[in-house]
């Protein structure tokens, strides 16, 4: 089967979602990101840290209820817990430190917790240490290029996957926050299978 192009269609369809005036997301609903203004520092932390545990929230059910009123599922839920323990929780010294008691806290529902909290723990106390080993995460983080970003992220074990999912998905959230500037944002469209972004849509 020939699959044929209609190059004006094609044309009229990019005039038409041009016309639209979408926006590049900056990633400002309070409800799941620090205000912009916070230090940078910390908001590298948090996107960094939340990034870290955002994978699969629920294999024997969902991961969902209500918090501070409303309703909240998946990676949703798993991003309004964190933003509740910001600014608290988002230092190199304090993630390193945080206990299992503390994970249970910060990543549960109704008493229920998030799916492999034991894992989300240990890596957010990984990339604690290896954050403090840097001088913080804006020493270790203020790259100028994806591709470094995603090399300097290897060294933490949330970080170490050979496709770089989660290393491409915070690189969408730093520069669209502008906490980061890459010089190859052609990297940032690139197709890749990533964890779900349901609350930054």
């Amino acid at each position: 089967m020939d699959l044929i192009l209609d190059v004006d269609k094609a044309a009229e369809v990019a005039d038409a979602v041009k016309g639209l005036g979408l926006k590049r997301d900056r990633y400002l609903d309070e409800r799941y990101y620090p205000p912009p203004d916070d230090p940078r520092e910390l908001q590298l932390a948090y996107f960094a840290a939340a990034v870290a545990v955002d994978h699969r929230t629920s294999t024997f059910g969902p991961f969902e209820g209500y918090i501070d009123g409303e309703f909240f599922h998946g990676a949703d839920a798993l991003w309004r817990l964190a933003r509740r323990a910001y600014p608290e929780l988002f230092s190199p010294e304090r993630l390193a430190s945080l206990t299992l008691e503390e994970g249970m806290r910060l990543f549960s529902i109704g008493g229920k917790a998030v799916w492999d909290l034991g894992v989300r723990v240990l890596l957010l106390r990984d990339l604690g240490r290896k954050a403090a080993e840097a001088g913080g995460f804006a020493k270790w983080l203020d790259v100028g290029s994806v591709a470094e970003l995603a090399e300097r992220l290897k060294r933490a074990r949330a970080y170490e996957d050979p496709v770089k999912k989660k290393a491409l998905l915070l690189a969408k959230f730093l520069e669209g926050r502008g906490l980061l500037k890459f010089s190859d944002p052609a990297e940032l469209r690139r197709p890749r299978r990533q964890p779900r972004l349901a609350h930054s849509l």
